[in-house]
């Protein structure tokens, strides 16, 4: 029994959101994003979307959150060192 590949894509009976999100796959097809893009690319799923870009804003109260963060750990282990090492005397 010979097997039979039916383009999926061509033939229109896939699930993706667009015809260019179709990607031929032995026996099957798969839906896909185009760079810039993310999503799983089926009309269920939502399709693609542009990714987000993190703005200058953006990074910089993460960048400070961090180091706010790593400051007060430092300061409490510091601190609970310090008080041990003057509990000595």
């Amino acid at each position: 029994m010979a097997f039979v590949d039916f383009p999926d894509c061509k033939m229109g009976t896939h699930n993706c959101a667009r015809a260019e999100y179709c990607h031929e796959t032995p026996g099957s097809f798969e839906c896909l994003c185009p760079a810039g893009m993310i999503g799983n690319a089926t009309n269920e799923g939502g399709g693609c979307q542009p990714k987000q870009q993190a703005d200058e804003f953006t990074k910089i109260v993460i960048g400070e959150h961090i180091i706010m963060t790593i400051r007060v750990l430092f300061f409490f282990l510091f601190n609970k060192t310090l008080n041990f090492h003057l509990s000595l005397f």
